[in-house]
């Protein structure tokens, strides 16, 4: 296995643990279910580059960030890519969901920006 860069809680039960970083794929496991040194229960695949960050949205979806520039916002029990956000030129190091609507995100780069994202849309609102 690959350093681990990045892992996060699911916030609303508890039940998830997602975590990812060089091997470029986020690791999603159910806490509740499982014994120690489980395999994962969803793997999800899509990045170019390394996991730098994973934040779950809801207890079904997730979104991830990675230094292949681009944010996923996932749905967990499919596996599929819901939406790809790519107005970032460089490595995107950190994700943050908005606390008071999960629809919104931040997503910080090495290009020297923070974008404001809404899922709904699947577009950059602001840029900083």
């Amino acid at each position: 296995s690959s350093w681990v860069m990045t892992c996060a809680f699911e916030q609303s039960k508890g039940n998830l643990i997602a975590c990812g970083g060089l091997d470029n794929v986020c690791s999603i496991y159910n806490i509740q279910n499982q014994s120690a040194n489980a395999r994962a229960t969803k793997e999800l695949v899509a990045h170019d580059g390394y996991l730098s960050c994973c934040r779950f949205t809801d207890e079904g979806h997730i979104i991830t960030s990675s230094g292949d520039s681009t944010c996923i916002y996932w749905d967990i029990n499919s596996g599929e890519v819901l939406k790809t956000f790519s107005d970032h030129t460089g490595d995107v190091m950190s994700v943050a969901i908005n606390p008071e609507n999960s629809n919104v995100f931040v997503s910080g780069s090495v290009d020297k920006t923070a974008k404001i994202w809404d899922l709904r849309n699947g577009k950059c609102v602001q840029t900083h």
